[in-house]
């Protein structure tokens, strides 16, 4: 049970072997001058056992030589002996980067890509094709290898390793990565109860969809196509409605004008029942024809015949993904060369949308059922066959059910997550995801199906979502936890991706034990109250102390020494994973303090009795108000991760907010120490440096302050004056007007902006705070099972986590519109921005329309002079130009002057006055031949239609 250590060559001695054996026969590393081969390396490393025992030179030298060729097996050899470090190697970036394996490296280890943000931007590609893209050649390639994982815990995939090491660059390439990441689905409902019986016909007209890609992939798949009704034909009213049967003609109204569209020939309907309402076919519906494409039917659409022939409806199709009905499509089948020719001879229809157009298709045809074609089924319900212009390409995509999409969801924060298979059906996306009952807070699948039957099929007040997959297979991994946790990019926070990876760690792991913590510190927190309230009542001090003294002494003994052992395996899991530096943050800092504290504190109030140390009981009081006082802190810190009632998102606010006023406290301590140094030198001697400090806190904090002792310092009934009053009125009325008026307001302001600013990013916050948590407890379990090696099976969490399963894949859904997502955290300064955004775009999209505009009227005026300024008004000079070389687009005037009968174009009727747009800052400009020009520097056209 026990796993090999990274340094343990003995352990890895026969895979070390298999690696060196795969060296080139015609490898050459120079090593202090001189050339080694193959058989010379091995031999190297026979001769010293390991790579540990060899020279530097030789070692940096293989390094060198694998981080070119990007061998990766070899650079784990030598990262698990510890002679190659690339975490802390900014060489090895740069070598790999100028070889082009860095790629290769990036799924495979941890290496310093921050210190390069512009190789870490230019390579993404790259990585996205190979780690997330539709065929992950280097994630199979790198998983191939057996790498031993830490503590027993399963090694970070390739993707995962990748995605850790972009998290910590300080450019966009961290958020980015995030995004490809994410990929939405298109999810097929599932049958409601009544249509899940399989011996009815309906039911088996229905088969059960998997999900597919909402991006599509053509041509290796269809997709979906997505159904809209475009009109709905009532008898006796929609009179322009009409299909001609024999002409295979449709005759209706679109956008105020009459189209005719060519059909298919008639086909007769089988649908259904579930099936037909899926499909938007109207009930009375006998048979049915394909509407070919149009400028109004991107792809064409369906017709709908009554049994009399008179057409019932119209139906859309389209690639537009906005809609709840579609049509699922299986996988394709090849055409053969004899059903190529019967098709082309079937007048199909040649192909405008520009993404089929760019995959080679050329031409489409519809398949209907019936419809023979040589070495084809073409199946119940018909088809699409495409032609592309590489032959070989042809293909049909029979289609196999009309379908509704789950696009409605329940969230139960910013974004629902759940752990499900790769191609999710749509009855388990409802149970697990889109309900908002994820079943790793039942533990129970009877209970979550239960739970979605009752709540997951009524969409009152459920919003549009977008569903989508993540494609990491161990999102949760501790590397990448780490890099959510410690990344510099507040933006990573705000994306999906991290939401869900942060929100799925935290309900599975963390959840958990952070809320056992809460209950043995409230048990903790009310033993500590019995405590104080003995030693408030000097029960101890009696020779028996109360029944329940000691009771409560034990059980502070069993929280500190749980706190202690908690920590310890923290800090192991820390260590093995190189992480030491940010074990000691500030936060761990203070608890490491507090546990010091409360150790006294039991030691002490331990000691009153069982040692009759009787004079240690101020000293116990003391150490028991300040545990309790940071118990209660504590208590409030451990419940930031929870967002029941919005408690994350109001609580660190306020604990950011506060840390802002450590600077401001300090600056302040200067004016309270300089009053308190006046009163000081006016007040007499019986009057101690203590005492003016806390007058000068009361009169500066709280407005506090009496005349008589805070500022004459005289004693009580005593009316005697000081011959410095004078200087004591004056110091009060400086330290009174700085402290208590300016730097207090001062104060109250530094703090609500804070507090304005940290509120703003409270969902970013808690994002941050539930990938920290995640951590811990990851972190936790792995140092846990490793200090137990010898009883792993003690810890549930380790030893469900060691379990091997399915292979999951993380699922999300997400509001899709904006104004769906939540609002509680909405301030008044993210308003305000929200709206300065909204007019930014407003107005950035009226310059565009004005620009355009001017530049239609230029290219339709027959000149195309450069524009200058923001609405395309030219220069004196280019205007006169424009003028002198334009002669002849000048309509033929008479001896007047104005424009003789019949000339063309610009003359304006007398009658009709000038628009009042020409009066530009060029009006009356004079060109090279002394005419007067337009706004737009031509003589011959009027200001209205220049503009």
């Amino acid at each position: 049970r026990v796993m090999p250590s990274h340094g343990d060559a003995a352990a890895t001695g026969g895979h070390l072997d298999a690696i060196l054996k795969r060296l080139p026969a015609d490898l050459g590393i120079m090593v202090e001058g001189k050339v080694l081969g193959q058989t010379q390396v091995i031999d190297e490393v026979h001769r010293a056992g390991n790579f540990k025992k060899c020279s530097t030179a030789f070692t940096v030298s293989l390094a060198r030589y694998a981080v070119k060729s990007g061998d990766v097996p070899l650079l784990r050899a030598l990262h698990r002996e510890g002679v190659w470090k690339p975490e802390r190697s900014l060489m090895t970036v740069q070598l790999a980067e100028e070889a082009g394996t860095l790629p290769v490296l990036l799924a495979a280890f941890e290496m310093p890509l921050a210190s390069l943000p512009d190789a870490a931007e230019a390579h993404r590609p790259e990585v996205r094709a190979n780690l997330y893209g539709v065929n992950s050649d280097l994630e199979e390639a790198l998983a191939t290898d057996d790498e031993v994982g830490v503590s027993g815990f399963p090694a970070p995939s390739p993707a995962a390793r990748a995605l850790a090491n972009y998290l910590f660059v300080s450019g966009s390439s961290a958020e980015r990565i995030l995004e490809d990441i994410v990929e939405p689905m298109t999810v097929f409902r599932a049958l409601p109860k009544r249509d899940t019986d399989p011996n009815t016909p309906a039911s088996s007209e229905l088969p059960v969809l998997q999900s597919a890609p909402t991006q599509r992939r053509f041509p290796e798949s269809l997709g979906a196509m997505w159904v809209k009704r475009q009109r709905t034909v009532r008898k006796g009213v929609d009179e322009d409605v009409e299909y001609n049967a024999d002409k295979r003609m449709l005759k209706m109204k679109v956008d105020g004008g009459i189209v005719h569209l060519r059909t298919s020939k008639v086909y007769q309907l089988s649908l259904q029942g579930e099936a037909r309402r899926r499909a938007l076919i109207p009930l009375r519906a006998k048979s049915f024809a394909y509407v070919e494409q149009h400028d109004n039917f991107e792809v064409g659409g369906w017709v709908y015949l009554s049994e009399d022939g008179s057409p019932l409806a119209v139906n859309q199709l389209s690639f537009d993904n906005q809609r709840r009905h579609c049509l699922a499509f299986g996988e394709y089948r090849q055409l053969s060369p004899n059903a190529t020719v019967e098709v082309t001879g079937m007048s199909p229809i040649e192909i405008t949308v520009p993404e089929l157009q760019a995959a080679g298709a050329t031409h489409y045809k519809w398949l209907g059922p019936g419809d023979e074609v040589a070495d084809l089924d073409v199946g119940r319900a018909g088809g699409f066959a495409y032609l592309f212009e590489n032959r070989s390409q042809n293909r049909f995509f029979p289609l196999l059910a009309p379908a509704e999409v789950v696009d409605r969801g329940h969230l139960t924060g910013d974004v629902n997550c759940a752990m499900l298979s790769w191609n999710a059906d749509g009855a388990e996306v409802e149970r697990d995801l889109t309900s908002g009952i994820p079943l790793s807070f039942m533990r129970s699948r009877r209970a979550a199906t239960l739970a979605a039957d009752a709540f997951g099929h009524d969409d009152s007040g459920w919003i549009p979502v977008t569903v989508a997959r993540l494609r990491v297979p161990d999102p949760t991994h501790p590397v990448v936890l780490h890099g959510l946790a410690h990344t510099k990019r507040r933006q990573v926070h705000a994306t999906v991706a991290a939401k869900a990876i942060t929100q799925l760690s935290f309900n599975e792991e963390a959840w958990s034990g952070a809320l056992f913590d809460i209950v043995i510190e409230l048990m903790s927190a009310f033993c500590l109250s019995l405590l104080t309230a003995t030693l408030r009542s000097d029960g101890v001090v009696e020779d028996v102390a109360p029944p329940y003294y000691h009771l409560m002494v034990y059980f502070m003994m069993f929280d500190w020494l749980t706190s202690f052992c908690n920590e310890v395996f923290l800090f192991t899991g820390y260590v093995r994973r190189g992480w030491f530096r940010d074990y000691l943050a500030f936060p761990r800092t203070v608890r490491l303090l507090y546990l010091v504290e409360e150790l006294s504190m039991i030691i002490c109030v331990s000691s009153i009795v069982t040692a009759q140390h009787r004079d240690w009981l101020n000293v116990a009081r003391v150490f028991v108000g300040t545990s309790g006082c940071m118990k209660w802190i504590r208590l409030l810190y451990m419940c930031r991760g929870f967002q029941v009632f919005h408690l994350g998102s109001r609580i660190l606010p306020v604990l950011k907010a506060l840390t802002e006023a450590g600077d401001f406290v300090l600056i302040t301590l200067f004016f309270v120490l300089s009053a308190a140094h006046a009163a000081y030198a006016l007040s007499p001697e019986r009057i101690s440096y203590s005492a003016i400090l806390f007058s000068e806190y009361r009169l500066g904090f709280l407005g506090d302050f009496d005349i008589a002792s805070d500022v004459l310092f005289q004693e009580a009934d005593s009316n005697e004056t000081s011959p410095l009053v004078a200087f004591q009125y004056l110091t009060f009325l400086v330290a009174s007007f700085v402290i208590a008026i300016a730097m207090t307001n001062i104060f109250i302001g530094v703090m609500s902006n804070a507090f304005d600013f940290y509120q703003e990013r409270a969902d970013e916050l808690v994002v941050r705070t539930r990938a920290y948590m995640g951590l811990e407890r990851a972190l936790l379990n792995e140092g846990r099972r490793y200090m137990l090696w010898f009883m792993p099976d003690l810890c549930i969490c380790c030893r469900r986590k060691t379990t091997v399963t399915e292979k999951k894949w993380l699922w999300v859904c997400y509001p899709k519109y904006d104004e769906d997502r939540a609002k509680a955290n909405l301030t008044m300064r993210s308003g305000i921005r929200s709206h300065m955004r909204d007019l930014n775009g407003r107005l950035d999209q009226l310059e565009h329309l004005i620009r355009s505009m001017a530049m239609q009227q230029q290219a339709q005026a027959g000149f195309g002079d450069t524009f200058s300024g923001t609405i395309g008004i030219p220069s004196p000079a280019s205007a006169a130009a424009s003028a002198a070389g334009k002669r002849d687009l000048q309509p033929h005037r008479s001896a007047s002057g104005k424009p003789a009968a019949g000339a063309r174009g610009h003359d304006r009727p007398a009658d009709r006055p000038a628009s009042p747009m020409c009066a530009t800052p060029t009006e009356g400009l004079k060109s090279s031949g002394g005419d007067e020009v337009g706004p737009l520097g031509d003589p011959t056209i009027p200001g209205e239609v220049a503009t």
